[in-house]
């Protein structure tokens, strides 16, 4: 088999989407995992580096282009980190993300899946929260791609009007946080500390959805794209199925976006349990929501105490949920499961997990609320088999 070496250069042509945004190309016996590609293309990669099993690299040359392959409406896009789909028109990013989740489920949880990656809109200019990097001689910009480089930038163009990337000098800062919320709010953080040069108001910050209001830390999870939030929450309620009365628990619930309209579909008769690590989060959904139980801790601990839920929603890290919370989960008995997930391969080796444990996958859906990345958000419902 050949060796390749950082630096070489070859005439390669490009096959299917991986997981993680690169398509896969085999030259001379070798795989290699190239960024900046389509499938179908024929071009020359540059080695960028390599592995025991595999190499990575990044076109620098197309010879054929594909149909989908379009002008990336950032100059920066191919040496900063953040967007690497930009040279691929919208509606075939979305069909490479569709294939992504179908590879990953066969692959992974050996199950054939049929889903489609619906589009939320606004392509440019949708993230509503930026954690810009500062170099040595205090220029704010993003990382690059696999990088501690910083790459300066005037102007990012997946960030929301208003938490652009500041200007002037930030010499002593390492990180410039900014939100914006759906109500126009601004906040910004210089290394962690409210800078009101930055944003204006308090350190809280406003968001609406579907007429609920929550005052939340600027600095806490929250759903980046203008639309994700109001939209996942319709899925949730549609494929949880929840009742007056139940008992229902919302892990890794964060500030409380599931949790507050769980409240609503269980009425005066029913208990929702949120369960997050991050203490700001949960004061923040207790503030809001009196009538939420509210614990702060690691969700596996917490759930080990819990002694029952009639539907339970999880919206885990991307490292998935893992075996021994799923278990923990089986042992409730719950009837209905939804699980919001922002990593294809997390999901489906949980899937397959949860199979084990007499849960089926009974609904799936995805969303681009990631456009010009690779990423992509999926919800998926199981039934007690």
């Amino acid at each position: 088999m050949t060796i390749f070496t950082v630096g070489e250069k070859f005439e390669v042509e490009l096959g299917p989407v991986a997981h993680g945004g690169h398509v896969v190309a085999r030259h001379e016996g070798r795989v290699i995992f190239v960024r900046h590609g389509i499938p179908g293309e024929l071009v020359i990669v540059e080695v960028t580096g390599v592995s025991k099993n595999f190499a990575r690299g990044d076109v620098i040359e197309v010879l054929v282009p594909s149909e989908h392959r379009v002008d990336p409406p950032c100059r920066f896009a191919k040496e900063c980190g953040g967007c690497d789909f930009q040279h691929i028109d919208v509606a075939q990013q979305r069909n490479m993300k569709k294939a992504v989740i179908v590879e990953q489920f066969a692959r992974l949880a050996k199950r054939d899946v049929e889903v489609e990656v619906i589009d939320l809109g606004q392509h440019t200019g949708w993230r509503t929260r930026m954690r810009y990097a500062v170099d040595e001689e205090g220029h704010v910009g993003l990382r690059g791609a696999k990088s501690h480089d910083v790459v300066r930038l005037d102007k990012c163009v997946i960030a929301a009007d208003g938490i652009q990337p500041p200007r002037g000098n930030f010499s002593h800062t390492s990180e410039i946080e900014m939100a914006i919320s759906s109500e126009g709010e601004i906040r910004g953080f210089r290394d962690g500390r409210l800078d009101d040069d930055l944003g204006n108001g308090s350190s809280s910050i406003t968001e609406m959805v579907h007429g609920t209001r929550f005052n939340i830390d600027p600095k806490g999870f929250w759903q980046v794209h203008p639309r994700a939030a109001s939209m996942f929450v319709n899925t949730l309620l549609e494929f949880a199925q929840m009742k007056p009365g139940d008992h229902v628990l919302d892990l890794y619930g964060g500030a409380g976006l599931f949790a507050a309209f769980a409240l609503e579909e269980v009425g005066p008769g029913g208990r929702v349990e949120l369960v997050d690590s991050t203490a700001a989060s949960v004061r923040d959904a207790a503030r809001n929501f009196p009538a939420l139980k509210a614990h702060v801790g690691e969700v596996l601990r917490v759930l080990r105490s819990l002694k029952r839920a009639d539907v339970i929603l999880l919206d885990p890290p991307r490292t998935g949920a893992g075996r021994p919370v799923l278990e923990q989960i089986a042992k409730l008995k719950p009837r209905r499961v939804v699980y919001v997930a922002c990593d294809p391969a997390s999901l489906a080796r949980d899937v397959a997990t949860f199979a084990e444990l007499g849960y089926e996958l009974a609904q799936l859906r995805a969303f681009d609320a990631f456009p010009m990345t690779h990423h992509v958000e999926q919800i998926a419902a199981f039934t007690l088999a």
